[in-house]
């Protein structure tokens, strides 16, 4: 079977197509851009100032907080913003009314589009000059072909419309007033809309009624007729009403602010400053560029189907003089010095462009940097807006028995966030699937390239937002904490880094899945979608949280002020400083309940999956070969041996050192020894990782959570015989209090299981970067095995001590991660 992903006779059609990727690009650019524009001319018409609050009883008053609570609290920023609350609803009721508003009208007018077609047989910038000029608007001239003078051209069309497979086919109309041809209707009745001035060419010009005839039933078979006209309405219902507005709000006088205008948070709009201005302007370049983008590619897309159903090359024929004509057109001449719409401006591709698509069909329909870049800056856009709008109407509501906990704020942006973790899901398995089914490789750099091209876009759409335009923050530009440029730097690899996750992931995951799937690529692609954005979206709501905050850029050595200051157990023991360092955004991440759990989950979707039995044909490479489940499991339950062997000694050697551990408070030397264990097992889990003699991350990845798991389970006992020496457990245990052992699996175990994934994913990376670095310099190229037909013989199947072994680890990690999922529930809610 052909894997032309242009062709929608071939399984790749159930996969988005290029047109789709396009206008949710554009649909996502028009939301943020939408939501930013309303909110800007919601601040700069309410003027004045925001209510003040000086005095304790004017905090209570405003923000609802009991008169003690607003006395500690008084100066701080979550006081700024609860007493914002008016404009702080304000800004966010603007921006959901007036997105709304576009979305709403560009529906309806979708809708009333095919009926204005038939009554109108105009543009509408013609209709509205006929308007101005006093005249009557003409009235349609389309007639049915059979209708017409040129009835006897039925045969013809409806032939061609064989061609294409189209039952039943459209219906075909006549237009005696405009010249162009167009295709329109609803989703169930299609119309194709012919000149006199073509039909007339029919004897004349056969080839070229033909090629003209097949590219229009070509955008019937494609089913564009919806992306088309939505995004025609949607781009003049963004223009209309957000745009022209906006300009006018701008230009137009208008009473001026207070003096110190509208401040929330960093928010103000005394004036419209240039940051605002270029955020606006940005946004509307990038939707004008998108939408002439999709149209052009929906022309192309129309050309290739209709060239597949051409046996005699009639689009060739007419694209190829065409080329020509155009090349000899670009000559310096008196009609070529008058201006042009630059060919990223057009609507229609370029007769050159037309026909180097039909000589390169394989060329078209992957998705490209640029979509993912602007799909970046969408998000990015659309994410600030939507996150800090939802913080401050929480803050700034009110408030009543206090302010909420971390854990409620991260839980919040957490919702918040599933969307934007949702649409970069989709564009990562989009991409690595469209990749993998048209070269049969999704390799590892192409999807680092992806990952820094996406990331680049969500940096560049934080400071084009309305939220950060606003207040004249430029994001990570600006610099980060108190060291700028290392922050900034910091932030800006760390989003590199998790979305490198994603797609390299969603790589693996296509090579695996579209070599077994038996029915629906769609199906599959959908659950790899799901999955994704379920392992994705802790991580990426902590960077969204924390990526402006210096401590994102700062490892604080452990010390006792820094343990009261977090309000934590601490004990300087052998090397304590550097075990019991803290780095916040791991700390956090392992406090989620179930954050590393669904990382693993992720890595074993795709694991289980490559044991899936191959249909009989599909093609067999190295990339998906079935996972060796023996090996794995075997080196992570190995070095899981290495580790709680090590753990021993190491308590060995503690009880030798300090003849005093009595003395130590048991909460401190629980924490310190929880520390020893997370940071044994970090490095057995990487080390484990890095055995596994598969170039599959994922794979890798499941060896080190065998290794975490197993070692959590030894936890308690590791603890004890720190505690209290290894022949003293069993009288240890029983004055050590019971829900010991819940503080141990809620405090040590997430932060065990995190630190060993987020370790050995630094590990494999910086092995393969080494590898590929290693291939470069000796000349080499990166092993991408021929596709072969999957041998009729069926592999022998592992045998009973593999089978065991992975049985046994399979065992430990599903007991351990509903521990560490229950453990940290308690340990929160305790």
């Amino acid at each position: 079977m052909s894997t032309d992903i242009q062709n929608p006779d071939t399984a790749a059609v159930r996969l988005p197509s290029d047109l789709t990727v396009r206008f949710f690009v554009l649909l996502l650019l028009i939301l943020g851009s939408t939501a930013s524009i309303y909110g800007h001319m919601w601040l700069v018409l309410a003027g004045g100032e925001n209510e003040q609050c000086p005095s304790v009883d004017d905090i209570a008053r405003v923000t609802g907080i009991n008169a003690v609570t607003a006395e500690q609290l008084r100066g701080s920023t979550l006081m700024l913003l609860a007493c914002g609350r008016p404009f702080t609803q304000g800004l966010l009721q603007a921006a959901l009314a007036g997105t709304a508003l576009v979305l709403v009208t560009a529906w309806v007018a979708y809708r009333l589009l095919p009926y204005w077609k038939m009554r109108y047989d105009s543009r509408l910038r013609d209709l509205v000059w006929q308007r101005l000029t006093m005249r009557r608007p003409r009235r349609s001239g389309l007639v049915p072909v059979e209708q017409s003078r040129h009835a006897e051209a039925i045969a013809r069309l409806q032939a061609l419309a064989g061609q294409l497979r189209l039952d039943p086919p459209p219906h075909f109309l006549v237009s005696r007033y405009a010249s162009g041809e167009l295709v329109f209707g609803t989703r169930n009745t299609a119309y194709v809309k012919l000149s006199d001035r073509l039909l007339d060419k029919r004897s004349t010009l056969a080839p070229a009624f033909d090629a003209v005839v097949l590219h229009e039933l070509a955008h019937v078979r494609n089913r564009d007729n919806r992306a088309t006209y939505l995004t025609v309405t949607l781009f003049r219902s963004f223009v209309g009403l957000a745009l022209l507005p906006y300009v006018l709000v701008v230009l137009l006088p208008r009473a001026q602010a207070g003096s110190a205008g509208v401040h929330i948070g960093g928010l103000r709009s005394a004036s419209t400053d240039l940051h605002v201005v270029l955020a606006v302007a940005i946004l509307t370049g990038l939707v004008v560029l998108t939408r002439a983008a999709l149209l052009r590619a929906r022309e192309i897309n129309a050309d290739l189907t209709a060239a597949r159903h051409d046996p005699h090359g009639c689009l060739r024929t007419v694209f190829g003089p065409a080329a020509a004509e155009a090349d000899r057109a670009s000559e310096p001449s008196r009609a070529a010095r008058r201006w042009r719409r630059p060919g990223w401006l057009s609507n229609h591709p370029t007769p050159r462009q037309r026909l180097r698509a039909l000589n390169h069909p394989g060329t078209v329909g992957a998705v490209d940097a640029v979509q993912l870049f602007v799909a970046g800056v969408a998000v990015s856009a659309l994410t600030a807006n939507v996150t800090l709008l939802a913080w401050h109407a929480m803050v700034a509501s009110p408030l009543g028995r206090g302010l909420p906990s971390v854990f409620l704020v991260i839980l919040l942006v957490a919702v918040v966030n599933a969307f934007s973790a949702g649409v970069i899901a989709w564009f990562a398995t989009t991409a690595m699937w469209r990749q993998q089914f048209s070269s049969g490789h999704a390799g590892t750099s192409r999807a680092l390239g992806y990952s820094v091209v996406m990331a680049a876009g969500l940096l560049v759409g934080e400071p084009l937002s309305m939220t950060y335009a606003n207040a004249g923050v430029w994001a990570v530009f600006g610099g980060v904490g108190n060291h700028p440029l290392a922050g900034s730097a910091t932030a800006a690899l760390t989003l590199v880094a998790i979305l490198a996750m994603v797609f390299v992931w969603s790589g693996e995951n296509a090579a695996v899945l579209l070599a077994r799937v038996r029915n629906s690529h769609r199906s599959a692609s959908v659950a790899s979608t799901v999955v994704a954005a379920l392992g994705v979206l802790p991580v990426l709501t902590l960077w969204w949280l924390m990526h402006l905050q210096d401590m994102i850029a700062t490892v604080h050595l452990g010390s006792r002020e820094l343990a009261e200051q977090m309000g934590a157990a601490y004990w300087d023991g052998p090397a304590g400083p550097w075990l019991q360092a803290v780095y916040l955004p791991v700390q956090l991440l392992a406090a989620v309940p179930g954050a590393g759990a669904v990382i693993v989950a992720c890595c074993l979707f795709t694991t289980v999956a490559s044991l899936w039995r191959r249909p009989p044909g599909h093609l067999d490479r190295q990339a998906d070969a079935p996972v060796r489940v023996g090996a794995v499991a075997g080196w992570g339950l190995g070095w899981a041996a290495v580790v709680i062997g090590g753990a021993l000694l190491f308590t060995v050697w503690l009880q030798a050192r300090f003849d005093d551990l009595n003395a130590v408070p048991r909460a401190d030397l629980i924490s310190y020894l929880c520390d020893v264990l997370v940071a044994l097992a970090a490095v057995g889990g990487a080390a484990a990782a890095l055995c596994v003699r598969d170039r599959r991350a994922t794979v890798k990845l499941v060896a080190s959570a065998v290794t975490a798991g197993v070692a959590s389970l030894f936890a308690p006992v590791f603890v004890l015989a720190g505690a209290c020496g290894i022949s003293g457990v069993a009288a240890c245990a029983d004055r050590v209090p019971a829900d010991y052992a819940g503080v141990i699996y809620g405090y040590a175990a997430p932060r065990l299981l995190v630190k060993t994934l987020l370790l050995a994913m630094f590990a494999v990376a910086v092995s393969a970067g080494v590898a590929r670095l290693r291939r470069h310099f000796a000349g080499a190229q990166h092993p991408v095995p021929p596709a072969v037909a999957a041998p009729p013989a069926v592999a022998a199947p592992p045998g009973v001590a593999s089978r065991v072994t992975a049985a046994t680890a399979l065992l430990f990690l599903g007991a351990t991660l509903a521990m560490w999922t229950y453990y940290g529930a308690v340990f929160l809610a305790g």
